[in-house]
């Protein structure tokens, strides 16, 4: 607690410092020449507290920003906060929904989760509470049974640390803009983030600037004819009925919409509907049963219907009859979606057909303008289910299938259908379907158990499987010949169907032949649309979309797929494809992960046109036709191009919500397009009709022409499938391929000891939290050590801890060595000197490479472990010699500039209060060695690692001892140690052959060693022994010894004399092991070898 503490006490010093002095302030330097490094972060939403998982991401770009300053560059690492979108209205408004719910219930009503500690914080609150609609109350209501076990959003508000008194405050949308922003911001401070704080902002109109920068955006898209309005399919929330982009979701992110051709099959048995249509619906029964009656089968493949020999259902699935039209109506509600809403009475006059379809198709029809929906319940608006049926009703029901050679088949039964993809129902065509011919054999085979279940005549199942497609290679029955030939016996057998479906769906397309139809010798991928078209054209079939998979809207309710009159971003123009695609090739753009890259350009091209409006949330109103209608730009949309705006925001804004002006001192209401134009460098014609004087136009312009464009975007690797790629397109728009981002990093999620970050595991770690347990860089450091990858990274607990302990030490050693005066008085340099300086400088070179390559973990093992175990071997091989006092200083020099990065309070508290420097350690230059001795380095680490596998033997040996007599006490106080002079002759021989081979460009690291050993003569004419000995020395010295030292590790012997190295190093190596007496001895034997000496410990 004291050492926490402690160390809390450093960084709230050091932190008020570098605000004091304003050190992470950017400016354009005096030399402009001077090289400049912008990074960027997503700015975070302000939907709550910034937790772990901000943190790590943001951190990849903190850590890059600092080492970038100590490379000499002037940085620029700015953060915005993000409020546009449906989150944070979504909350406001569930928390409206439960004050006005519970000033009409005298019991709060409001459903309440148990955990122990929060139950006892409701309890306690429920009784004083009582009557004050505004706080919150445990008593659980009839709400409770309807929630089932899900938290209220007045639940989670208190569960995030919010006090009780001023929850109600939430229901204002415009309150969170308040409450979390100056939150996040004191957080990140807190972190000893190098922000500059000055350049911060708010999205939304609550910032008028910035406001007007998106509207400007806009205007820009739309003069480009980047911008389209028309109807499209969308992935909408019922509950608001607007699009529901990635951020408006709570689940599904990245998730699109999948087009199905639904095939109208015809029902020709009789259905008794007087029997099971409901109440509402029987006075119009005689107009009912004029309807013709349709089961909707939904298909990917409609140029397989030739082969139709009946269609499946689900046994026990759930299915409703409805009102349904032969061809979408396009009635548009207000919000610009398709909506067709009738009145019993009208619609059964305005419908065509009855279809039959699953209970999860419903609003996706609806939607789409195929079926109907009911205004009289002024909330659901449900479709006109005349019925419900079950699939078992269905199964033996003659139809009609479209395009078949067969006049008439048969509903079948199939168990393995999805009620919940599609309409339930599903086309039967065993030439071409692998789930289709099994089932439809399964059947012919067991004609008893289906007879007895289903009562399925066999002659539903005696038509002849035609052939429709050829694929070369498998013939024109693929579904049958490969379903025997890899003796597929059961439909459930997933673990073959699933992947030879996969494999025959492709093929067919690409491969396959039309061989059966109008389209006879065809190819399919050329006639595939042509049939889907004819089907429609002849009122056989229609177009159903749905989401490829669950979409949950941050309202809570599950999206659908709905026919939309919006404004669309045309990222599906191909002309705009090629010029972002060639960027993201060109050497000006750079990943520093191949996978993110690829991912990128994947991306790119299958991007859409993408709904850029809205008409429910927070955001920016804009402009964009000419009724005078305002549309409200989504929250992805406004987020491409606003790292240009950060360049320049302190000239407009006073302060994160504009509710002053910055150095521009106009309003945002006297802001033009032309000025936009002018600071952003797209035209050079200066505004004269705005009160900026002129130098503070140029000031502007130069800023943004210096910063821009961002070196680097650091983000979570989810962004990629959206805002990252999004951003490309954005960029090459508006400035016409200059000013292009120059770099991604992307970097997996974040998990906390192996397990995913959540509340109900109570793992979840906000970042004032992990502050107050682990401070600033202990945290700083468990997030430089969990990860560099775009795989899923790892926060340990046990490292955060270890690293408050360690830093701990790490400033009472530093105190130590510049307080103490026990140095040596002469000027010296030993051996052990060089070494200590040539080691410490290695380890700054690669501190320097792990950092310029994002590999944070390496850069903290050579900046922060490795230095500090250096320095502890320092002062125990000093030992009575004592330390060089000059060579300590420049060691804290070094330590305090390359760790300063992951632990900047730290490094700063050794550069200012313990070196007394008057300068920040951020505007110094990263330590540049070159003078690097190689031969010294060798000799030390082979020492250093001779040591820790002397230590091992110890360890080894006295565990031997233990084992035999549990209660003996070994303690060995003395060793002999074995050195060889040269190799044996066998690896002598081994050595030659494996210089041969690097000669002639083996890759001795990646081939089987033994085997190109063997092959040589030399080593053909060895006995058995020999052969043993020079097999085992090959492969251990190219693993340990090659591996690490490259070709330096084949010359024939060790250039110094290892006895007398070590003889020097003797009392080190007694301080090392805890031995009172070492002996030294020469040794050939072939018992050791020349760098890898033996030990023999004697015991007491």
């Amino acid at each position: 607690m004291a050492r926490r503490s402690y160390i809390l006490d450093i960084e709230y010093k050091v932190q008020s410092l570098w605000h004091e002095f304003g050190v992470n302030e950017s400016n354009v330097p005096i030399d402009e020449l001077k090289p400049k490094y912008f990074c960027t972060f997503p700015y975070p939403y302000m939907n709550g507290r910034l937790h772990l998982g901000h943190a790590f991401s943001a951190s990849k770009a903190e850590f890059q920003a600092r080492f970038q300053a100590l490379m000499g560059k002037q940085i620029l690492w700015p953060m915005g906060f993000h409020c546009t979108g449906m989150p944070i209205a979504a909350c406001a408004d569930k928390i409206k929904f439960e004050l006005s719910d519970r000033k009409n219930d005298s019991e709060v009503d409001v459903k309440y989760n148990s955990k122990a500690h929060f139950s006892d914080k409701c309890d306690s609150n429920a009784q004083k509470n009582e009557g004050n609609i505004l706080k919150y109350s445990s008593k659980k209501s009839k709400a409770t049974s309807k929630t089932n076990n899900e938290l209220s959003q007045t639940d989670i508000m208190l569960k995030m640390g919010i006090d009780n008194d001023i929850v109600h405050k939430f229901a204002d949308p415009d309150f969170w803009l308040t409450f979390f922003p100056p939150l996040a911001i004191k957080d990140l401070k807190r972190l000893g983030f190098a922000i500059d704080w000055r350049r911060s902002f708010i999205t939304t109109k609550r910032n008028p600037y910035y406001d007007r920068f998106i509207k400007w955006q806009f205007n820009k898209l739309k003069n480009l004819n980047k911008l389209m309005y028309g109807c499209r399919p969308s992935i909408i929330s019922i509950k608001t009925l607007q699009p529901c982009a990635d951020h408006d979701r709570s689940e599904g992110e990245g998730v699109g919409h999948q087009e199905y051709t639904v095939i109208k099959l015809k029902l020709k048995t009789y259905l008794d509907i007087k029997q099971l249509v409901i109440d509402d619906y029987k006075s119009y029964i005689s107009e009912i049963n004029e309807l013709p009656i349709y089961l909707l089968a939904a298909t990917l493949r409609p140029e397989t219907m030739y082969g139709q020999t009946g269609c499946f259902v689900l046994p026990e699935g759930d299915y409703c009859a409805v009102l349904g039209f032969n061809n979408p109506k396009m009635d548009f509600n207000v919000q610009g979606v398709v909506q067709s809403l009738y009145h019993i009475k009208d619609s059964i006059e305005l419908t065509d057909a009855i279809y039959i379809t699953s209970s999860n198709s419903l609003y996706n029809l609806a939607y789409q303008g195929l079926i109907p929906l009911n205004p009289s319940q002024n909330t659901d608006k449900p479709p006109h289910i005349l019925f419900n049926l079950t699939g078992q009703t269905l199964i033996g029901m003659q139809i009609e299938a479209p395009l078949s050679v067969y006049k008439h088949v048969y509903v079948l039964p199939m168990p393995t259908i999805s009620i919940k993809k599609g309409t339930g129902i599903v086309t039967c065509v065993p030439s071409d379907s692998p789930d289709d011919y099994l089932m439809y054999k399964d059947i012919r085979n067991k004609a008893d158990y289906y007879r007895t279940k289903y009562n399925i005549d066999p002659a539903y199942v005696s038509f002849d499987i035609l052939p429709i497609i050829n694929i070369p290679g498998i013939g024109n029955m693929c579904a049958v010949t490969e379903c025997e030939k890899l003796k597929i016996a059961s439909i459930k057998d997933r673990i073959k169907v699933d992947p030879l479906k996969n494999v025959l769906y492709k093929r067919g397309f690409y491969e396959g032949v039309m061989c059966y139809g109008k389209y006879s010798g065809q190819p399919v991928m050329n006639v595939k649309e042509h049939i889907k078209q004819d089907l429609i054209s002849s009122g056989s079939a229609i177009v159903y979309m749905e989401p490829e998979s669950t979409v949950i809207s941050r309202n809570g309710d599950t999206c659908i797929v709905a026919l939309c009159n919006q404004w669309y971003t045309t990222f599906g123009d191909e002309n705009w494809k090629k010029y972002v695609h060639e960027h993201v090739n060109s050497q000006n753009f750079i990943c520093h992960n191949e996978s993110t890259l690829n991912q990128i350009k994947h991306v790119v091209n299958w991007l859409d046109h993408w709904a850029c409006s809205r008409s429910y949330g927070l955001g920016t109103n804009v402009m964009l036709d000419n009724d005078n209608n305002p549309v409200l730009i989504e929250s992805l949309s406004d987020s491409t191009i606003y790292m240009a705006y950060y360049t320049i925001s302190h000239y407009f804004q006073g302060d994160i919500y504009g509710t002053k002006p910055g150095k521009f001192g106009i309003s945002a209401t006297q802001i033009t397009d032309e000025l936009f134009d002018y600071i952003f460098d797209i035209s050079d014609i200066m505004p004269r009709d705005l009160p900026i004087e002129k130098h503070i136009l140029l000031d502007a312009k130069k800023e943004f022409m210096y910063w821009y464009p961002q070196d680097i975007r650091v983000s979570g690797k989810d962004l990629i499938f959206n805002h990252l790629t999004m951003s490309l397109f954005i960029h090459q728009a508006i400035w016409q391929g200059r000013y292009m981002p120059m770099g991604y990093f992307c970097n997996g999620h974040i998990l906390v000891d192996a397990e995913k970050m959540s509340k109900s595991k109570g793992n979840f770690l906000t970042i004032e939290e992990c502050i107050d347990k682990y401070t600033a860089d202990g945290m700083r450091v468990a997030l430089a050590d969990a990860g560099d990858t775009i795989d899923d990274a790892n926060f340990s607990n046990d490292t955060a801890n270890s690293a408050l302990l360690k830093l701990y030490t790490l400033i009472q050693i530093c105190k130590e060595f510049v307080e103490s005066t026990e140095y040596r008085k002469d000027d010296a340099i030993l051996d052990y000197d060089k070494a200590f300086v040539n080691h410490m400088k290695i380890l700054a070179n690669k501190a320097k490479d792990a950092y310029s390559k994002f590999c944070y973990r390496d850069a903290l093992k050579y900046s922060y472990y490795e230095m500090t175990s250096l320095i502890h071997k320092y002062k125990l091989q000093s030992g009575t010699s004592l330390m060089n006092r000059e060579i300590v200083l420049q060691y804290l020099d070094t330590l305090a500039k390359i760790l300063s990065p992951i632990c900047p309070h730290t490094c700063e508290y050794i550069w200012r209060d313990l070196l007394k420097n008057d300068s920040f350690v951020i505007k110094q230059q990263w330590p540049i060695f070159e003078d690097i001795d190689w031969g010294i380095y060798r000799r030390y680490s082979m020492l250093y690692k001779n040591i820790d596998e002397f230590r091992r033997a110890k360890e080894k040996a006295i565990n031997q001892l233990k084992k035999k007599n549990k209660n003996a006490i070994v303690n060995f106080t003395s060793a002999d140690i074995f050195v060889a002079s040269k190799y044996t002759k066998v690896q002598e021989l081994v050595l030659t052959q494996l210089t041969d081979m690097v000669k002639n460009n083996i890759d001795i690291l990646n081939v089987n060693i033994s085997n190109q050993l063997l092959q040589s003569e030399t080593l053909k004419d060895l006995n058995k022994v020999d052969k043993k000995e020079a097999l085992q020395f090959a492969s251990y010295y190219v693993k340990e010894e090659y591996a690490t030292r490259g070709d330096s590790s084949l010359k024939p012997g060790l250039d110094y004399c290892e006895i007398e190295f070590l003889e020097l190093n003797k009392q080190y190596l007694k301080e090392s092991l805890q031995l009172n007496e070492l002996n030294l001895y020469q040794c050939d034997d072939g018992t050791c070898m020349p760098g890898r000496p033996t030990i023999r410990y004697l015991s007491n």
